[in-house]
């Protein structure tokens, strides 16, 4: 199970990258840290997940961030949309670090 979350940050970090790249954006660092909360009872699935990602660049301001990640948790993640369907919360923040 904890192999699914690492599935939905490495998802997420290829999308958020990769729109990020297209915008000729710099980035010095980035990282996803992710959490879950299992259901007690069988089948234990996840019923929230929670995604903190982290940004070192000295040019991509926090909207460009903010549509990246959205765009990746609403539309192109297939792991998360997978585990959303599977009935979870799943939520994020960002924090952006000048380089």
């Amino acid at each position: 199970m904890q192999i699914l979350l690492e599935a939905a940050a490495a998802c997420s970090a290829i999308d958020v990258v990769a729109m990020l790249k297209k915008r000729k954006r710099t980035i010095t660092d980035f990282n996803i840290e992710v959490n879950g909360e299992k259901r007690e009872e069988h089948p234990n699935i996840y019923t929230k997940v929670h995604m903190i990602y982290t940004l070192i660049s000295p040019d991509v301001e926090e909207s460009e961030l903010e549509r990246a990640i959205s765009l990746s948790q609403e539309k192109y993640c297939s792991v998360s949309a997978t585990i959303k369907l599977a009935g979870a919360d799943v939520t994020y923040e960002y924090i952006i670090k000048k380089s």
